[in-house]
């Protein structure tokens, strides 16, 4: 029976109430780190120009200005998208009841299959971002994985009420710092920081980004 009173979006309480362990080692995790790939000059430039333009002026940005002049240039350089089986979407709410708790988050980022014109169908990846210190107002990490507990629900196959056990992959960042997560059978785990300041850190973040075109695709 659906709950009335909504649970907190904090990662403590989320992994509590859920039952969800925090391994220290994930093969799923670790193969989507290890992401290398080749990129053209055209977007080796592009991405040297997007960098620049954030460390001169990201301190001052807040969370739509990253979006639309930092994030939003990752995603079209890493080119996850594939017609009719992979999109980008922005800003879009999403809902579900998972063991009897109702959760709703608004994806600051989330990649999915679309449906009809171009709306999210099956979500796979998650982005929270927050531009204050981790804390300070909300839990990026909290409502990236609210997300990715209702992605397992929604993703059920042939109406089975089951969570999907494909993993779930997402990343939370506050400021210039990534942190990369799998959520795969009941285990949660996560990277180190990457530190976007850095061009080689932040060229790995595209790769990684990159990566998630592979691993949607071969589910």
């Amino acid at each position: 029976m659906e709950k009335t009173e909504k649970l907190a979006l904090d990662i403590n309480t989320l992994l509590d109430v859920f039952n969800i362990e925090v391994a220290e080692k994930s093969p799923e995790l670790d193969t989507w780190l290890a992401a290398h790939f080749e990129l053209t000059e055209h977007h080796i430039q592009l991405l040297q120009t997007v960098q620049k333009n954030f460390l001169l002026q990201g301190d001052e940005w807040n969370e739509e200005e990253l979006k639309v002049k930092f994030l939003s240039f990752l995603f079209f350089i890493a080119d996850i998208d594939v017609p009719k089986k992979i999109q980008t979407f922005y800003e879009r709410p999403l809902s579900a009841v998972v063991q009897g708790e109702s959760l709703t988050v608004k994806c600051d980022c989330m990649v999915a299959t679309p449906k009809g014109k171009g709306a999210p169908k099956k979500p796979y990846f998650f982005l929270q971002e927050f531009k204050r210190q981790k804390g300070d107002k909300a839990d990026p990490e909290g409502q990236m994985f609210a997300a990715m507990l209702i992605a397992r629900q929604l993703n059920q196959v042939d109406g089975i009420k089951t969570p999907d056990p494909n993993p779930i992959y997402g990343a939370w960042l506050v400021g210039n710092q990534w942190r990369f997560t799998v959520l795969a059978n009941n285990r949660y785990a996560y990277s180190r920081f990457y530190d976007a300041t850095n061009y080689d850190t932040l060229l790995q973040i595209v790769f990684i980004l990159r990566k998630l075109k592979e691993l949607i695709i071969n589910r």
